[in-house]
């Protein structure tokens, strides 16, 4: 889809929704997670200091405040939640999924303690990108082929302190439709290190009434953050969906590890119930 097809369809989108009731929502979920997210963020703070002789406490403070504030904002969002498998929790690990939003980073940080791999760009968001680095996300320059170099040492950093890595290889958001073949670049330490891959696919779903997820919920092409998050706010709420593997894979070769993880992401289940049924179980 072009990028004028694409913005004339969130254009779209965003007029079913642009009713009272949903200008109302948008204006009380961007109120309240700019608030909560604020809060959290001086909880953090405040705790960190207090721990900062106990670098392990420290550690376990950064993570427990990123699920709590993951969760309450997942709530904020009108997100419910859908898991099948179980995720990892025996750190070090490695965690790959496909990518289709921002919104995959509050649901998995809800589900999964670990240190996320994400594009530069989040560092200047406002609010988020501020709490991001303080939750130790990596930034990566995707314009920068050699920066990949840098991100394997920090991902390596990061796995040697006992923490839990999760990346999107895909490289960039879609809409939900496939799942895009995975850049091995980031790969480089799990290969190398002989580290089992656990990997995820996640799938979101609006009410019938609702726009599409892929336009509502999905981030890509050149849907702009700020325009997209305010237009998110406006659902009665969604449906997130997150199907995890039911075991971890190996292989010293990067580019092999790469072509497993995407065959295996691509084979999760997506015999999805329909979306009333959906509702009634979150």
């Amino acid at each position: 889809m072009s990028g004028s097809s694409v913005s004339s369809s969130v254009e779209h989108a965003a007029g079913l929704v642009d009713t009272p009731g949903g200008r109302l929502r948008q204006a009380l979920r961007i109120g309240s997670i700019a608030t909560w997210t604020s809060f959290y963020f001086l909880i953090w703070g405040a705790g960190s200091l207090f721990l900062s002789p106990l670098p392990e406490a420290r550690r376990r403070w950064r993570l427990s405040s990123f699920r709590r504030w993951a969760n309450g904002t997942c709530r904020l969002l009108g997100m419910r939640r859908t898991v099948d498998g179980t995720p990892p929790s025996d750190t070090p690990f490695i965690l790959v999924s496909n990518h289709l939003s921002y919104v995959d980073v509050i649901l998995l940080a809800s589900l999964v303690p670990g240190v996320f791999v994400a594009k530069r760009e989040v560092r200047s968001w406002p609010i988020w990108g501020l709490f991001a680095s303080a939750m130790r996300t990596v930034f990566v320059d995707r314009e920068r082929r050699r920066d990949s170099l840098r991100v394997a040492g920090l991902i390596e950093d990061a796995l040697d302190q006992g923490e839990g890595v999760i990346l999107f290889p895909e490289g960039t958001s879609t809409d939900g439709s496939g799942v895009q073949p995975l850049k091995p670049a980031l790969l480089e330490v799990a290969a190398r290190s002989g580290y089992p891959v656990h990997y995820a696919r996640l799938a979101y779903h609006t009410p019938e009434d609702a726009p599409p997820a892929e336009l509502s919920v999905c981030w890509w092409g050149d849907m702009e953050f700020g325009p997209h998050f305010a237009e998110l706010c406006k659902l009665p709420g969604f449906t997130a969906r997150i199907s995890f593997g039911d075991r971890p894979i190996v292989d010293r070769d990067r580019k092999s590890l790469a072509r497993k993880l995407h065959r295996a992401i691509r084979s999760q289940s997506q015999s999805m119930v329909s979306e009333e049924s959906q509702w009634q179980h979150a």
